[in-house]
């Protein structure tokens, strides 16, 4: 169990443990491709389209919660913040209001600690 540890630290009983857990995002439009990058954690995702590129990074972040959750500790502890730089991008792009359905499009082994995204978009 310490190399699991290692990864996520703090052990939980459930996914009824934790908290709505709070996501920024910035969308970052490229010339031919999107990027999306997490504000509190340095998680990210590239695709070809704004909704790929969403879908791509709920996915990366259903998978890890989910093998957090597995393993019964919880989500998030030992993950840094995005780099400075996508800070100060998200201070200067616009809000989404709503990006689709706040549900996730994913069927994953282990129910999965829920979270609310705020979305900012910017060209790069």
């Amino acid at each position: 169990m310490s190399s699991v540890n290692n990864i996520c630290p703090r052990l939980i009983t459930s996914v009824n443990d934790m908290p709505e857990i709070k996501i920024s995002v910035i969308l970052i439009e490229h010339e031919k491709q999107w990027s999306a990058q997490c504000l509190q954690y340095d998680i990210g995702a590239q695709a070809n389209t704004l909704s790929d590129v969403v879908y791509e990074l709920n996915r990366s972040l259903a998978g890890y919660m989910a093998i957090c959750e597995e393993l019964g500790v919880a989500p998030f502890a030992n993950l840094s913040a995005a780099p400075q730089m996508y800070w100060d991008m998200a201070s200067k792009a616009s809000r989404i209001d709503s990006f689709g359905s706040d549900s996730i499009p994913f069927r994953t082994p282990a129910p999965i600690p829920s979270y609310d995204t705020d979305y900012r978009v910017i060209a790069a």
